[in-house]
């Protein structure tokens, strides 16, 4: 098995044997030597229900933890703060749910949260080889009782990109009863995408009303996800201005550097009219030639102000299996000009007077063979 070398800044010195510890799941995570330091996957998490023209996206990031023959699994928000905290037994190819803990916050600071243990009626978690697994579990917080019910129907394998990939679906029942109102049910199907070397890549789950769809667009150590997170005084998603592709232009917020707010809100700062007319602007002014047989994940991390003026752009790079890369000036400037130049762009608008303020924002492009096959967030 070929084992990656992990985006951000992970220098392994050698690709060791996988342990027996992880068994028949270990084709499809990373080495077990850099598990036990920790690994974090950060996610986009589209959400759309059925009554939104356009999807929401959210970012998670899932932290892993190899502890003996348990993985210990952190899961955080776009804020870094910690949501859940559970722990899976591996029993062979049995995962099973030893204990999960959820955090809600009822203040700003961590100190502030509450801490809700789950009761664990049935606990494998998932099945490496067997077609089903049960898990059932409830909770009860201070507003809301919770109560699910997953079920895993099937599992193969197939080949995605040249990689092997272990496929699960199943089913989940979802019930959620407010404090003195009705409980709610949500029936979801869902699937996982587990890919060789890489972990958790992708995950779908679809209702009636609701679909959810979470892809993995970076993959860190434990040490730069804390270099991340410990971002001191600045905003979650803050800007060096003296490291941004455009410095030195006029562009300028509107408001204080403090209240540029992140993009993680509801209603995010974002393009006029959609992907599709993104797409639209592209035919219009991409030149293919300049993206040089590029093939990976260039992002773009800017500020839209209050007058919807887009400025202080920088780049996250790297290849399809995640692995840092260098894009090519020519394509970064390509794009980045296109962006500064014929992008028309929509400030981000809150509270009920829905008043304009600077926000950051990110675009995505994915690219194989120098095409552009992917843009994100949806």
């Amino acid at each position: 098995m070929r084992c990656p070398i992990l985006l951000v800044f992970l220098i392994v010195a050698g690709c060791q044997s996988v342990s027996n510890q992880l068994g028949e799941a270990s084709p499809f995570l990373p080495n077990a030597s850099l598990l036990k330091d920790g690994l974090v996957w950060k996610y986009y998490v589209h959400q759309k229900h059925k009554s939104w023209n356009t999807p929401k996206t959210d970012i998670e990031y899932v932290e892993f933890r190899l502890n003996e023959d348990n993985l210990e699994v952190t899961e955080y928000d776009a804020e870094f703060k910690p949501t859940h905290f559970f722990v899976i037994k591996m029993e062979g190819p049995r995962w099973r749910l030893d204990s999960e803990f959820a955090f809600k916050y009822y203040g700003l600071s961590e100190e502030e949260l509450s801490k809700y243990e789950s009761d664990i009626e049935e606990d494998v978690y998932m099945h490496w080889s067997e077609q089903s697994a049960n898990l059932k579990k409830s909770q009860v917080l201070t507003h809301w009782s919770t109560k699910t019910a997953t079920t895993q129907n099937e599992i193969k394998d197939s080949i995605v990109d040249e990689k092997a990939v272990r496929l699960f679906s199943g089913e989940q029942i979802y019930e959620v009863t407010p404090n003195d109102k009705e409980t709610q049910t949500y029936n979801n199907k869902w699937e996982q995408t587990w890919t060789e070397g890489l972990g958790l890549t992708a995950h779908i789950s679809k209702s009636d009303d609701w679909n959810t769809e979470m892809e993995l667009v970076e993959l860190m150590t434990r040490e730069a996800f804390t270099k991340r997170s410990n971002h001191g005084t600045h905003r979650v998603a803050w800007i060096d201005q003296t490291k941004a592709i455009d410095k030195g232009n006029d562009f300028k917020p509107c408001f204080s550097e403090s209240k540029i707010n992140d993009y993680y809100n509801d209603d995010d700062a974002k393009f006029e009219g959609g992907k599709g007319a993104i797409r639209a602007m592209l035919d219009l002014h991409l030149n293919p030639e300049k993206l040089n047989n590029e093939s990976g994940y260039l992002t773009f991390r800017f500020i839209v102000n209050c007058k919807g003026e887009a400025g202080r752009f920088i780049t996250e790079e790297s290849s399809l299996e995640f692995e840092p890369k260098a894009f090519s000036k020519s394509t970064v400037n390509h794009l980045y000009e296109i962006l500064q130049e014929h992008g028309k762009w929509k400030a981000l608008l809150i509270g009920k007077e829905k008043k304009a303020r600077d926000a950051y924002t990110y675009l995505t492009f994915k690219l194989k063979d120098g095409a552009i096959i992917e843009i994100l967030p949806q």
